[in-house]
């Protein structure tokens, strides 16, 4: 009878233990939770492209093959889909042409862009979507 009671006091000190475990695991998500909540959030700037930079850099490394500016009507080279038009496809997003840059293509030559200049392209690239 002794060593059962023994047994049921470790049990309880165990129980105890665990429950005291569990808060404390508990009390650290939630405070970093708070914590991260506190941090200030990444600039916008550094996801988002500038439009601006986007076309002087197409107008420097893409023009020569596609219609860059809105008013060009037509691609230097016919199969090279105007900027305009690669815009306004439905449902064209920044993770759709982020995927598209991303994705070699046996048509074009390989360019080399930085991740910044790639944003501004695609910043600049829709830019040019119609306001339907």
């Amino acid at each position: 009878m002794k060593f059962a009671l023994q047994i049921g006091l470790g049990l309880a000190r165990l129980s105890k233990a665990m429950n005291a475990l569990k808060a404390r695991t508990v009390l650290i998500g939630w405070l970093g939770l708070l914590l991260s909540t506190l941090m200030p959030a990444p600039a916008m700037s550094q996801q988002i492209g500038d439009a601006r930079k986007g076309m002087q850099y197409a107008l420097k490394s893409c023009s020569e093959c596609h219609a860059v500016r809105h008013s060009q009507l037509r691609s230097p080279l016919p199969k090279a889909p105007r900027f305009d038009d690669v815009a306004n496809i439905p449902g064209m997003t920044a993770i759709s042409l982020t995927a598209w840059f991303q994705t070699s293509h046996p048509t074009m030559p390989n360019i080399v862009m930085t991740d910044v200049e790639m944003r501004n392209v695609i910043q600049y690239i829709l830019s040019l979507k119609k306001n339907d």
